[in-house]
């Protein structure tokens, strides 16, 4: 909410390479983006297990919950296809005809508007 008392929505994307599945007449909308970085001056690494990092994600952003997620260094994530039990559009390759963007499928599947990113583990949580 604004300080005028109105409400501000999100803006449609304006980038036509944007993380949208054309397939489905609905517009877009932009996908809030967070990074929390973890640094330190000791030996002390900060913990890069997906529950605990989920954990304060949830924290951060209570009462949001976690829908889905992207390990880009182990290349695994939470597939709403594969749930279903059918193949996985999100590693084909961008030009090939059936790939979806995970970011527009949690958008559409899982209504996710928040992205948390944690660099240090390399690691994308998707709130809703």
């Amino acid at each position: 909410m604004q300080g005028d008392g109105t409400i501000s929505r999100p803006r449609p994307r304006s980038d036509p390479d944007a993380a949208c599945d054309i397939r489905r007449p609905v517009a877009c909308i932009e996908m809030n983006r967070v990074t929390v970085s973890i640094e330190t001056d000791s030996g002390v690494r900060p913990s890069e297990i997906v529950a605990d990092l989920r954990s304060a994600a949830e924290t951060l952003y209570y009462p949001m919950t976690v829908v889905g997620f992207w390990d880009y260094r182990l290349d695994i994530h939470l597939c709403p296809q594969e749930e279903r039990r059918m193949p996985c559009p999100h590693r084909l390759p961008r030009g090939h005809h059936g790939h979806i963007d995970y970011r527009a499928a949690m958008q559409r599947e899982r209504q996710a508007n928040l992205e948390v990113f944690f660099p240090h583990a390399n690691i994308a949580l998707f709130l809703s």
